[in-house]
Formats: structure tokens, sequence, C-alpha cells
């Protein structure tokens, strides 16, 4: 359940930063002449928009009053200083930051044309990895017995045996590199179906 009339100002507030963070960053691209990157990357950002809003509501409902069972170490610092409203800065933190990143990537696009398809593929990749961790954060607090929460646990027992000595250097936790890896395949399937599609219309 992403809402609840018992916590509905705290739900109504976190959304209201995220969107303030999300039209803020809107209009630094704007200024900088940067909106095209948005209507290339509009998939994976609209993912992120839709997952990264639903992974807030279900963390707050399911940290309230338990901030020690965010997995996220960065997000559960705050949530230990500050309660809910220390995930609410850090959420708007989160879309402000990442908005910068890919902007400063395009930044370097467009000053190296003989970069640009690698830069745009970065773009791409980062974008995906981004919607696709936090559709592993909602999940695991939402359905973690369903499907896509099956396959992602899947994931985590192969990485972890793998690569679990990662796990603690990360900020962000284990979405970091689920985010990672499911958002390279998305990316690659993004840019596979792109030429697939214009070699159709030839």
């Amino acid at each position: 359940m992403l809402f609840s009339s018992a916590l509905l100002p705290q739900e109504l507030a976190l959304l209201g930063c995220i969107v303030a963070a999300a039209g803020a960053s809107v209009a630094f691209l704007r200024r900088r002449g940067r909106l095209g990157m948005l209507r290339r990357l509009w998939l994976p950002l609209a993912s992120f928009t839709l997952f990264g809003l639903a992974d807030a509501l279900v963390t707050l409902h399911g940290t309230w009053q338990a901030p020690w069972r965010e997995a996220n170490p960065a997000m559960r610092a705050l949530l230990l200083r500050a309660g809910w409203l220390g995930q609410c800065l850090g959420s708007a933190l989160w879309v402000l930051a990442w908005a910068l990143v890919l902007s400063w990537l395009e930044a370097w696009r467009e000053r190296r044309p003989a970069r640009a398809a690698q830069l745009g593929w970065l773009q791409l990749w980062l974008a995906y990895a981004l919607a696709l961790g936090h559709l592993n954060g909602f999940v695991s607090w939402a359905a973690p017995r369903g499907a896509i929460g099956g396959a992602f646990s899947a994931f985590y027992r192969a990485w972890s045996g793998a690569a679990g000595w990662l796990e603690p250097i990360s900020p962000f936790g284990y979405p970091l590199y689920s985010g990672l890896c499911f958002g390279g395949v998305a990316a690659l399937a993004h840019v596979l179906a792109a030429r697939l599609a214009a070699a159709a219309r030839r």
C-alpha cells in the first residue's frame, strides 16, 4: 500500500519535496539548454520517476518508527538523524544530484563529438540503473516474494557469493549493484530495440 490516512501529511510532504526537486532539476536543465537530453532519455527517466516515488512511499511506511530497517546506509543515517524529514531531504538531494551528473555528462558529450555515442550510452545506463535500483527497493518492501522480487533475490544470492565483499563499501546498499547490472541489460535492450526500429523504417 502506497498511501495511508495515518501518514497522509508525511506522504504529501515527501512527494512535495521530490516533485519540487524534479521541477528545480528541469528548470536547471532548461537554463543550460539541455532539455533535449530529457527527450532522449524519457523512458528510463519516466521509470526512475515512477519507481522512485513508489520506493520513497513504501520506505516511509516500512521505516516509520523503525529507521534501522532501511537497507540503504545513506538514507538510514538520515532517517536515524532526522526521521521522515531526513528522508524528505535525502530524496530531494538524490534527485538534484543525479540531475547534475546527467547534465555534466551531457556537457561532456557536447564537447566531445567523437565520444557522443559512448557518453550517450553511459547516460542511458545510469538512468536505467536508477530506475531499476528503485524498483528493487520498492519490491523489497511491497512484494518480496513476487516474480520481480524473486528475480532480484536470485541475483542477490548469486552476487553475494561472487562479490559480496563489495556491499559494505556501497553508500547506497545492495540496490546500487542490482541497479547497475539490470540497468546495463535494460540499456542494451533499449539500444537494440531502437536500432531495429530504425532499420524497419528504412
